[in-house]
């Protein structure tokens, strides 16, 4: 016995969503056979695949694997997103700060307002971790002399020692801030 369920998001995507392992290229060949000769459509043999549904995304979307499965957003569109936030941060753009956070917001909105009902939190929470990272990294190449960095994290209220800490690292990327100040 199979279960199936159909997922039919456009009407050109079908996402079908068999629940058995027997059987599963039978099901796709009467499937495609059902498209091609009765409905008359052209099947995408491309993007047609029988496999796992964490091996497969949705809309942006995928699944984890393991006993507890989960909606997660997909490698693709996450590799999009910090494409996207690298283009709006980079380093030669030449706005303001005020500017670069303007436009940085409106995009994290509609972005979150897609992809914030996925079912791994961790996933968001280091991504505005790494977004923070990349503002800060900002700032800093902003401010370029290591005088002014001491100047503006005063004005922010940082405590000085902070300010010294970050002061040497001012010139240098986001990818070497990670690493502990001796």
């Amino acid at each position: 016995m199979c279960l199936m369920a159909a997922f039919v998001p456009h009407r050109s995507n079908k996402y079908f969503h068999v629940i058995a392992s027997n059987g599963i290229e039978r099901v796709m060949e009467s499937i495609s056979r059902f498209i091609k000769q009765k409905l008359k459509l052209k099947v995408n043999e491309a993007k047609s695949a029988v496999a796992r549904p964490q091996e497969r995304k949705f809309l942006g979307f995928s699944f984890t694997a393991g006993p507890d499965i989960k909606r997660t957003i997909a490698p693709k569109s996450l590799e999009r997103f910090k494409q996207r936030i690298r283009d709006i941060t980079r380093r030669a753009k030449g706005v303001s700060i005020k500017t670069t956070m303007e436009e940085l917001a409106q995009y994290m909105s509609g972005w979150r307002g897609y992809f914030g009902f996925c079912e791994t939190p961790e996933e968001l929470i280091a991504l505005t971790r790494w977004v923070r990272l990349r503002l800060r990294a900002a700032l800093w190449r902003q401010w370029k002399t290591p005088r002014r960095p001491r100047r503006g994290t005063n004005a922010l209220q940082i405590t000085s020692q902070l300010a010294l800490q970050h002061e040497r690292l001012s010139l240098i990327d986001h990818g070497v801030e990670a690493r502990p100040v001796p």
